[in-house]
């Protein structure tokens, strides 16, 4: 499309250089891209000619000075002797010398033949490879599309091409997915040179529009190199990449949330608002909603303004309407028989292009005359509600700073060698767009071409929907993306969430299926990639290019396996990153680093390929299970590693899973831990135990029935403050020197028996439960009993494993316990293997980390697995396990955790599951639940823009009210996004102050101690006191009032003030007593702004130092500094580190303090 002429210029031109591609431009500026093209040509030819002649001559033999033309170069091979391509050694000369560059230069060419650690890859790395120009391949002049008649002049200009020799096309060897090492032979060509070796290849620009597309400057010899590391675009998917995607329909763009204030008097605004918010936040009905607004009308025409009420909407529907919040979204006709999704369309009569099932319901007959003459069409047998991905992020880019944040990124301080966010890890460099160039520029200051790339993340979970006590378990399965470019305190807010799809219930669909549904996210994935969308932002509104990429899915193991193409988590290759095997799993060779062979890409879209390519089902099902490979729409994205980009979630492995496996299912199943001993202890130490309330509180009756099931939230404090402070005491007094040397043996046979026997008891419970379902089944059809129809449907968990439910609690009397647990079954050795899981998770949720931290991580991960074995045997080992040992892996991949953990998607699930539905099937379920959703999170964006007002506006204090009124409505959008916000307000926050704040006198101690701290700092300044007589007329005086505030933010860390306080648990803080490093811990009691007559402000906190020793302080003393040594009471703001926690212990009849520091990086005591 040509471009609009630049505005003053009167005599225009077409400019046919690479970069202007015929827009018009004034002739001069014409004539210079020409004079610059023909010497950036004729640069890049004369490289091109001297490379081609000093390879040949160099591969014939030819002295030094002569040359044997390039034409000699496509005999060159037949002069070349040693061992074949592949074998990973250079053959040599007749003469003898090494022809290691002309051996280099085949290998680009033949596709990969050698390994990248290879002597001739390094070879090849180190050799500037000729790069043949333009892309596109040569057609006749008179074919250009954009070349007209007497423009002969101009044409001399067109590029020239410059074809690759002939005779230096080598094989491409057959790759081994066995070798370990054949993941490391496929790097040699980037990906640009693989467009641009098919586009040599291809008869016409018109037959690849994608490539035609791409910009020839891109490919120029003096363009930036590309990583040699970085993931290949996958040929094949390239190449059908432009299908036609069934799903695609013209975008609907959304009026902006802030635009409502202004469709009409504010009285009218609020009245609506308030409407809607009655019905989305307190779920009144649409009726009576819509008497509320009738009666808004009437209070206005009894006040005398009748003229503002035909502005008022009279019903809630009107009302949704012209707040924005009635937001358009499809819903698919969905095959019930094969679960396929269909596009929209007026054909009632549409069958499964699959099946041939009916899509949609027959029109019942009416016996009675109808309601309405309008024909109602006819439902369909299942929908599946689905939302634009592009439509949902023009409703964030309007809004103003969205596309600053996006951009943020790129202005952020990076250090070598640490990482912060997903932009240091390594798949944000790794990633390529179409034009085969990174997507992400980072060496630029902006997105290339003025475009704004987005990278999403991919959330996949099921949950179970509870419609009725009576009524069987629903199953729906959300598909909602993050945006990563968000900071986090912005990228965990609910109303920045894209919930896309809902794949409807009432079951759990199996991996084929659930391709069905993924296959409308990838279609519109592809094409955001590939063509990218302009959509109008808050600084364009006009449009802007918007490219996205999906950086990863980030899921549990399950949904993993499912959306990845992987077999299940319970087959024999369980992994998504290697070829471990379940007989090895419990054995210390599934810990070790390199172990096994690494699954691979390439392979596994071959072995994708070969299965969507088997006729039946039944032969698919063989494959399956043989290969542990199914095929996954994620192939159709040409830049996705599917073996390195599918994250098994942190949240679920660690958290849920090893942390709970350890505590839970070790400890308290099977008893390690006494129910009348150490359980009772344990409950006694936690009601004891002191945390800041930001960290919330675990039950106090943790592993009962009564303490109910752990959120993921509770298992991270479990494992990273409680277990370290508290759990520690439960091996005070244990003599490890005086037990059996067969202690653990023993342990390990009865921990063997246990397990037995509880699979046995499942399998009693699984062939019980299979029983009454084929009883259910006989009768079904026939009228059951009275007695029968009042027997409850068969509980999940009555067939669970272990490993799912936490109801498997035996509640034995101590009298009818075994024998053997009447005495104590811990061991020394059970502390230090928990402690090393908790030391691992502290680095893990580091909000940064470098190399040394990782590998220290992953060492104490894997030791921990490793003792794991040796304490309690074979049988407590889980997949999570083998899976925990790749977190290192995905941190360098995708940096520190909180980028790609799933609080956010578990916590929508609960979002959802709180709305009220029909509890129709059909899909009816998950509609309501879309419907809400977006309702609820538009309604969210303009109370937000509401409260960006001025507080004194009505509207302020009107979205305000409806803020505070809902703050305790739990599982509702408004309080998940209140939760996020309060969780993660002050990540980004350096220094801020509580906006509650008096002015006073400072206490005595904290006055003089002011004081000998102002003397410290400012030594060349005389201060003096309210009681000391003025000692020279340049002295200062030091007035006794200052400003005192309730809590400070420093370093994204909050810190509350004792004195102000109800409790001391947020007011703990290691602090830094010196520039060499060293720390204290200390009470804060005051935070204090004071302001000195000569104009000097300080801002500081006035600290109780506690008795520091190997982390342990006397309990209930703290330093004096003035009688003796201690550091100062009073601390610099940018001194304290990090909250503490703070537990008492007692040690020899001693009681003691045991502090930990909280911070989510790394902090060294002293």
């Amino acid at each position: 499309m040509a471009r609009a002429p630049p505005k003053g210029k009167k005599r225009a031109v077409p400019c046919l250089c690479t970069k202007c591609k015929g827009a018009l431009r004034a002739r001069a500026t014409r004539d210079g891209h020409y004079a610059q093209q023909r010497r950036r040509r004729s640069t890049v030819l004369d490289l091109d000619r001297t490379r081609h002649r000093a390879m040949a001559d160099y591969a014939m033999g030819a002295p030094e000075g002569e040359s044997a033309g390039v034409a000699s170069v496509s005999g060159a091979p037949t002069h070349v002797s040693g061992p074949m391509p592949g074998t990973g050694e250079a053959p040599s000369l007749p003469n003898g010398s090494p022809a290691a560059p002309f051996w280099a230069f085949l290998s680009s060419l033949s596709q990969h033949l050698q390994p990248s650690s290879s002597p001739v890859a390094s070879t090849l790395l180190a050799l500037p490879i000729p790069t043949p120009s333009p892309l596109l391949a040569p057609e006749p002049v008179g074919n250009r599309h954009d070349a007209k008649e007497g423009d002969e002049h101009e044409l001399e200009d067109a590029p020239v091409f410059v074809g690759v020799p002939e005779g230096l096309e080598g094989p491409v060897c057959e790759d081994d997915w066995e070798d370990v090492d054949e993941q490391d032979g496929r790097q040699d060509l980037t990906a640009a040179e693989s467009l641009r070796d098919e586009a040599l290849t291809s008869a016409s620009p018109a037959t690849s529009p994608a490539l035609r597309d791409i910009p020839e400057e891109s490919f120029e010899g003096d363009r930036e190199p590309s990583n040699p590391d970085a993931i290949p675009l996958d040929p094949i998917a390239l190449a059908q990449m432009n299908e036609d995607d069934p799903f695609f329909t013209a975008l609907h763009i959304p009026e902006p949330a802030w635009s409502v204030f202004s469709i009409s008097h504010p009285s009218i605004v609020l009245a609506m608002l308030l409407a809607a918010w009655l019905h989305l936040a307190a779920h009144l009905p649409f009726r009576f909603c819509n008497v509320v607004l009738s009666v808004v009308g009437f209070v206005l025409a009894e006040a005398g303004q009748g003229g503002l009420v035909p502005s008022l909407r009279t019903s809630l529907s009107s009302t949704l309407s012209a707040l924005h919040l009635e937001l358009s979204f499809k819903i698919y006709p969905t095959c019930p028989a094969c679960l396929r999704p269909f596009p929209c369309n007026n054909d009632d009569s549409a069958t499964c292009s699959a099946c041939g099932h009916p899509l949609f319901k027959p029109l019942g007959t009416h016996s009675g005359p109808r309601r309405s003459r309008k024909r109602r069409g006819r439902k369909p047998f299942l929908r599946t509600p689905a939302k634009s991905i592009a439509e949902q992020l023009a409703d964030l880019l309007i809004q103003p700073g969205m596309e600053d944040a996006l951009t943020g990124w790129r202005k952020r301080s990076r250090v070598a060698g640490w990482l912060y966010d997903f932009f240091d890890g390594a798949i944000s460099r790794l990633l390529l767009g179409v034009d085969g160039l990174p997507f992400f520029r980072h060496e630029l200051q902006e997105d290339p071409d003025g475009e704004l790339r987005i990278a999403l993340a991919l959330g996949v979970d099921w949950f179970s929907y509870l419609r009725s006590l009576i009524a069987p378990s629903y199953t729906s399965c959300p598909m909602s993306f993050n945006i990563i470019n968000l900071p986090p305190h912005q990228r965990y807010r609910a109303c920045n969430l894209l919930l896309s799809a809902i794949i409807p219930g009432p079951k759990e669909t199996d991996p084929d299926q659930t391709q069905h549904y993924l296959k409308i996210l990838v279609d519109e994935l592809l094409r955001l990639w590939r063509d990218g969308v302009v959509l109008p932002t808050h600084r364009f509104p006009q449009g802007r290019r918007v490219r996205v990429v999906l950086a990863g899915v980030f899921c549990d193991k399950p949904a993993a396996h499912k959306i990845g193409g992987f077999g299940s988590h319970a087959h024999t290759f369980f992994c998504t990153r290697d070829w471990i095997t379940q007989g090895v799993k419990a054995t210390a060779r599934a810990f070790q680093r390199g172990a096994f062979t690494t699954r691979t890409n390439e392979r596994h879209r071959d072995m994708m390929r070969e299965y969507k390519n088997l006729d039946s089902k039944h032969a698919r099902d063989e494959y399956a299970k043989a290969y542990a490979t199914r095929w996954s729409e994620l192939a159709r994205l040409p830049y996705f590693d599917l073996c390195r980009m599918i994250v098994v979630d942190p949240m679920h492995n660690l958290f849920l899973g090893v942390v709970k496996t350890h505590f839970y299912h070790i400890w308290i199943q099977l008893k390690i831990f006494r129910k009348t001993k150490e359980v009772r202890r344990l409950h006694e130490i936690l009601a004891k135990l002191r945390l800041p309330s930001k960290l919330g509180r675990l039950p106090r009756l943790i592993g009962e029935p009564a303490g109910g099931s752990l959120t993921a939230d509770q298992w991270l404090i479990l494992a990273t403050a409680v277990g370290p402070l508290a759990i520690a005491e439960l091996w005070d007094g244990l003599d490890g020197d005086n037990m059996d040397e067969d202690f653990i043996a023993k342990r390990l046979e009865r921990i063997r028996k246990a397990v037995q026997a509880q699979k046995e008891k499942q399998k009693a419970q699984r062939h019980k439960a299979a029983k009454l379902r084929k009883s259910n089944a006989r009768r079904k059809g026939a009228v059951a009993t009275e007695a029968d129809s009042a027997v409850p449907p068969p509980s999940f968990w009555s067939w669970a494993s272990l490993e799912d439910g936490d109801e498997d609690w035996e509640d034995e009397e101590e009298g009818d316990a075994d024998p053997s647990m009447r005495t104590c079954q811990l061991h020394p050795r059970d502390l230090d293997n928990f402690l090393k899981l908790c030391r691992a998770l502290r680095l893990f949720i580091s909000d940064a980390m470098n190399e040394d931290q990782i590998s220290s991580a992953d060492a104490l991960i894997r030791e921990y697995c490793t003792e794991l074995l040796e304490l309690y045997g074979p049988e407590v080992v889980r997949p999570n396990h083998h899976y925990a040992t790749h977190t290192g892996d995905f941190i360098r991949d995708y940096g520190p955790l909180r980028g790609f953990w799933t609080f956010l998607f578990e916590r929508l699930n609960k979002v959802l599951k709180g709305y009220r539905t029909n509890n129709h099937e059909g899909g009816e379920i998950e509609v309501t639940f879309f419907r809400e959703f977006h309702r609820a999170a538009q309604l969210q964006r303009v109370l937000s823009s509401g409260l960006q007002q001025h507080e004194a506006t009505t509207i302020h204090q009107t979205c305000r009210l409806m803020y505070d009124a809902t703050a305790d409505n739990r599982g509702t959008l408004q309080q998940l996004a209140e939760e996020l916000d309060n969780a993660n307000q002050d990540d980004n926050v350096s220094l801020a102050f509580s906006p509650r704040s008096a002015s006073e006198r400072l206490e005595a101690p904290v006055y003089f101690a002011l004081v000998a701290y102002m003397r410290s700092r400012f030594p060349l300044e005389v201060f003096y006191t309210e009681l000391a007589v003025r000692p020279t007329l340049q002295s200062t005086y030091l007035v006794n009032l200052a400003t005192v505030f309730d809590y400070a933010v420093v370093a994204g860390h909050r810190y509350h003030a004792s004195s102000r306080a109800t409790s001391e648990e947020n007011s703990l803080a290691l602090i830094r007593t010196s520039g060499s490093g060293a720390t204290s811990a200390g009470l804060i009691q005051h935070i204090v702004h004071y302001e000195a007559r000569s104009g000097r402000r300080q801002f500081f906190a006035y600290v109780s130092q506690e008795a520091f020793a190997l982390q342990l302080w006397d309990c209930e003393s703290y330093l004096d500094s003035a009688t003796e040594p201690a550091p100062t009471a009073i601390v610099d703001l940018n001194d304290l580190l990090a909250p503490l926690a703070r537990h008492t212990i007692v040690l020899d009849n001693v009681t003691y303090w045991l502090t930990m520091p909280l911070s989510r990086n790394p902090v060294i005591l002293s």
